[in-house]
């Protein structure tokens, strides 16, 4: 409740700008954390070489994750600006160009429940783009500090898609709220691992595997997919097991 403002009923239909925000701007989240948790956990333990001491993989790699990451970067940082603009809409009940006045979003940014989380996740976004960008500027003249950047980003990731639970339907759960927040922060990020992992192997390999042909390029591949896949099956089990517990929230 804000004073002189009147309320709005909460509506069970979907808003159309609601699911286009959220549909593009956790797209972008869960190809972020894949690709700084792929680049962790998959990539440098199975092309890692000391002699690339930029992130310890070849040059042509580190480029094509690094344009993975800038473009998931901005459509993130677009796509959570929008999402200020469209709760304010609600919020208000006002057209889009209203929302666009700071006297409208700032209040929801600073007294709302939603704001209060965007507030946090985009601190967690600019410490991510922050040292991203520092491992960028330092390859060159400090090339070892770009592996632990990377890896400092997966946790930070790991974070950001945190907030999207907090403000899922899992914190409405009757039946132990905090437990409920976090199956679904597990679920998120076994899907983002795995879904968001995919998508950057895809553009990845193109420009990885350019080089070679033949038995060198099978074997090249193989041992990418075969540490991929192992967790993989992680990732399909946390999202199985933590499904169900999720599902029977609604049942029970």
């Amino acid at each position: 409740e804000v004073g002189g403002v009147a309320g709005q009923a909460a509506e069970d239909s979907a808003v159309p700008l609601e699911v286009a925000w959220k549909a593009v701007t956790m797209t972008a989240t869960m190809v972020l954390f894949g690709a700084f948790l792929l680049y962790a956990l998959v990539l440098v333990p199975a092309w890692g070489n000391a002699e690339h001491r930029a992130g310890l993989l070849p040059p042509r790699v580190m480029s094509r994750l690094n344009w993975i990451v800038g473009g998931a970067l901005l459509i993130v940082f677009a796509g959570n600006a929008f999402a200020l603009i469209q709760q304010t809409m609600v919020f208000f009940n006002i057209g889009f160009t209203q929302a666009l006045d700071p006297n409208f979003w700032s209040l929801v940014r600073i007294g709302s429940r939603f704001g209060d989380i965007w507030n946090v996740r985009m601190l967690f976004l600019i410490v991510v783009a922050v040292m991203f960008a520092l491992s960028i500027y330092l390859r060159h003249s400090q090339p070892e500090t770009v592996r632990p950047f990377w890896i400092a980003n997966a946790w930070m990731m790991a974070l950001v898609v945190g907030t999207f639970s907090v403000l899922s339907h899992a914190a409405g759960s009757l039946i132990l709220p905090w437990l409920g927040v976090a199956v679904d922060w597990l679920h998120a990020l076994a899907v983002g691992f795995w879904a968001g992992g995919v998508v950057v192997l895809v553009l990845v390999l193109p420009a990885a595997l350019k080089p070679y042909t033949g038995e060198t390029r099978r074997v090249a591949l193989l041992a990418v997919m075969r540490r991929f896949s192992r967790w993989a099956v992680v990732c399909l089990m946390l999202v199985i097991t933590s499904g169900i517990y999720s599902a029977s929230n609604w049942i029970f």
